[in-house]
């Protein structure tokens, strides 16, 4: 069977394509609406301040880190 035939079928059944895809459009949509909205969002904020360094060795400043991941962490979860 070549494309024509094909379409000479869809012709022929217009009303029961239409109405399919009418019907498949609304039940989606229902579905969309009446969905409850989820939304859900998880981060890890890892901080590390250097304080000095070279090529072979960093240290850091653990106490300053602490502050300032809690402070982004207040800030994370505050309001727009």
């Amino acid at each position: 069977m070549d494309a024509q035939g094909y379409l000479a079928i869809l012709l022929r059944r217009k009303v029961t394509v239409l109405t399919t895809l009418l019907l498949v459009v609304i039940l989606v949509g229902l579905g969309t609406v009446l969905l409850p909205k989820r939304y859900t969002s998880s981060t890890t904020l890892r901080i590390a301040t250097a304080v000095v360094g070279s090529v072979d060795y960093t240290g850091y400043a653990t106490e300053y880190a602490d502050r300032l991941m809690n402070t982004y962490a207040k800030i994370a979860e505050s309001e727009a």
